[in-house]
């Protein structure tokens, strides 16, 4: 006995099944991949604006140097960006050298200009021809996540974890000093 022989088409491909299966797959990735992508590139900006942030006072310092005269670093509310310019009593207006864009998700806040409390449109920190400040800074608030940013009188700068400190501690007021018996 003989069997019939069944005729086969020889197929090359995939089934619409199988392609909508894979299609399915590939964006259920996606979408589990995608806040991941969002936060690294975040996580990433704000890293840069810390870092930003350091390279303008150092550039505004070098300028006071360079070119022996003072410049300002100050925030532009209405803008929302921090900008370095000659800081001119002659002339209305300053020479801008540079400005950093505040982005968004990120806030400063707690000004400070020496030891003294400021707010946003009239923070103006000094950088002298020799190289000082009157030192001051502010905090940065990214994500809940606060930092302090510091102007030392000596020019330099640092960025600390946390709420900006108390400084009025670390001075010595003349006279405090009790000579020993």
């Amino acid at each position: 006995m003989e069997r019939p022989q069944i005729l086969r088409r020889a197929t090359k491909g995939f089934t619409l099944i199988e392609i909508s299966v894979v299609i399915v797959v590939v964006t259920l990735i996606a979408a589990l991949m995608m806040p991941n992508i969002m936060a690294m590139k975040s996580s990433r900006e704000a890293r840069n604006f810390l870092s930003a942030i350091r390279d303008l006072s150092v550039r505004a310092r070098t300028e006071a140097l360079n070119h022996g005269e003072t410049m300002a670093m100050t925030m532009d509310p209405t803008n929302q960006q921090l900008t370095v310019a000659v800081d001119s009593t002659e002339t209305d207006a300053d020479k801008n050298i540079a400005s950093l864009k505040v982005p968004e998700g990120t806030t400063l806040q707690t000004y400070k200009i020496g030891t003294e409390d400021s707010n946003d449109a009239s923070w103006k920190v000094h950088f002298y021809p020799d190289g000082r400040s009157e030192g001051g800074g502010f905090e940065i608030n990214q994500a809940n996540a606060v930092q302090a940013f510091m102007i030392r009188e000596d020019g330099s700068n640092r960025m600390l974890m946390g709420n900006y400190p108390d400084l009025t501690s670390e001075k010595w007021q003349a006279g405090d000093y009790v000579k020993r018996q």
